[in-house]
């Protein structure tokens, strides 16, 4: 092996860098995931995947929205059940701590 030093602009020495980190996450992610880089079900397999992933938001969003006006409703409805208790006489707070 040859020992000599290499001088490299920084331009050279950033894109050999940036070669060598693609490589290595690549080389890293192919080892975790525990594929093969012939695999041609995996495009397809991630391609699923992102759709499922896209499906998700907007039903997750819908929940939330729906969660939020049921909160609101039961507000709204004990509100309006505590006013016509008070108004109709059938419930006051103060008797109920008199002896």
């Amino acid at each position: 092996m040859n020992s000599k030093p290499i001088a490299l602009t920084e331009e050279e020495l950033e894109d050999l860098l940036t070669k060598a980190a693609k490589k290595g996450s690549r080389e890293f992610a192919v080892a975790i995931l525990g594929i093969d880089e012939g695999d041609t079900s995996l495009r397809k397999d991630l391609t699923e995947l992102r759709d499922l992933l896209d499906a998700y938001r907007p039903l997750r969003k819908g929940a939330l929205y729906s969660l939020g006006r049921l909160v609101g409703y039961g507000i709204l409805f004990g509100l309006g059940a505590l006013a016509l208790a008070l108004t109709t006489g059938s419930w006051h707070p103060l008797k109920s701590l008199t002896p």
